[in-house]
């Protein structure tokens, strides 16, 4: 089930003591589906291996590799045989994996086509043995796709008897409010644009940057200029929907407007404010970002946005330190040259957590609740549930 980047390269064999049968993705983000290539190179995807995932997964698949071949990520050769294995999961519900092996799908709430699996094995003595894997998850709306119903919605016969995967990206948090978050980012995007402000938000390509356009659109600003891959994929959200909690993407969307490169996207700032953009960070079209926090920090007349999880090396993770320890220079890495300088912190700093990952306190509701499941089905001595677990999140959250 998944395979990230954060791997050995060439992967180390003793993650596979066998080439799979079935590969499950359980949605499309890079740490989660980035190994492939890997796998491929290696020589682990011989034979009959599938890999499944929902539409959206499989149809974001050959736009997140061409992202990473880009980059010098991926061999486009390993690209083109990894699609070819790849089946879709059309609905939730029920998916045979081989003679001794089912699976329960559902929404994962995490981004659109994002699922959790709660996977059954037969065992010798006929009992089964079921291990739940969540990928991401979240419980709280967002504007692609609403929460998870987990646990409510698993059917008895696949209560898990262990949690293989935990999603603990945002431990400090016991509840979180988005559409607070959402309307603050949005409100004060329309105002510094009636200021006449350029206004760069920062967003990974996949989810949040769909997320962040639909409440600008909604808030009534027009146009707004979007990374080539945020579209790429706002397209596909359109497109497909898997379940109930995937929601209605606008089509065609009215006041989107495609950069189109990295000389497209100087050209727009070289005209001044007003001006919106959403530049993909993180997934697809780096070379935007840069661009923008290299003309615009120290621009009074700018606002930089950073939305959800900013990795703390990056350019705006270093921005975000300086602005909370009240700094006005920080220093930088210019990916281009890879060399270090100082710039001056005069550009409006606008941080929203739009997060698309639960919270502690969801994941200790979860588990009280499968625990109270498993008792009132299985009876008061088979209610504990073994945690064999990996933990997405930071090195607090494997911690705990």
């Amino acid at each position: 089930v998944e395979f990230g980047h954060i791997i050995s390269n060439p992967p180390d064999k003793h993650l596979l003591l066998r080439k799979p049968k079935k590969i499950i993705l359980t949605h499309s983000h890079y740490d989660h589906i980035a190994g492939l290539p890997d796998l491929m190179e290696a020589g682990y995807l011989n034979g009959s291996c599938e890999i499944l995932g929902t539409p959206q997964t499989i149809k974001i698949l050959p736009i997140a590799f061409d992202d990473m071949f880009s980059h010098g990520e991926a061999c486009y050769t390993d690209i083109a045989k990894i699609l070819e294995r790849c089946r879709m999961i059309e609905k939730p519900g029920v998916t045979e994996l081989g003679e001794d092996a089912d699976m329960y799908n559902a929404s994962a709430g995490h981004i659109p086509g994002a699922m959790y699996s709660s996977i059954r094995i037969k065992l010798s003595n006929g009992e089964y043995y079921v291990g739940f894997v969540a990928g991401d998850k979240c419980r709280h709306k967002q504007r692609v796709v609403y929460g998870t119903q987990f646990p409510d919605d698993l059917p008895d016969e696949y209560l898990p008897s262990a949690i293989w995967w935990l999603d603990l990206t945002n431990p400090r948090l016991d509840t979180f409010d988005w559409e607070a978050e959402a309307t603050k980012m949005a409100d004060s995007t329309y105002q510094a644009l009636e200021e006449g402000k350029i206004v760069a938000h920062f967003a990974f390509g996949n989810s949040r940057t769909q997320n962040l356009v639909l409440r600008l659109l909604e808030r009534g600003i027009r146009p707004i200029y979007v990374g080539g891959v945020g579209v790429d994929i706002m397209r596909v959200y359109a497109e497909h929907s898997w379940c109930p909690q995937d929601q209605k993407i606008p089509r065609p969307l009215e006041g989107v407007r495609r950069i189109e490169e990295a000389a497209h996207c100087e050209e727009l700032i070289s005209r001044g404010g007003p001006l919106c953009m959403v530049v993909t960070s993180g997934m697809g079209d780096h070379g935007y970002a840069a661009s923008c926090v290299r003309n615009g920090l120290e621009n009074p007349n700018w606002v930089l946005g950073a939305n959800s999880w900013v990795d703390s090396r990056s350019p705006m993770g270093r921005i975000l330190q300086a602005t909370e320890r009240h700094e006005s220079r920080v220093t930088l890495t210019d990916s281009e040259t890879r060399r270090s300088y100082s710039a001056a912190m005069r550009a409006q700093i606008l941080e929203s957590h739009l997060s698309s990952h639960g919270t502690l306190g969801d994941w200790v509701w979860m588990i009280k609740r499968l625990v109270e499941r498993r008792r009132k089905v299985f009876g008061k001595n088979k209610e504990k549930l073994d945690v064999i677990t990996l933990t997405h999140g930071t090195q607090r959250a494997k911690a705990l």
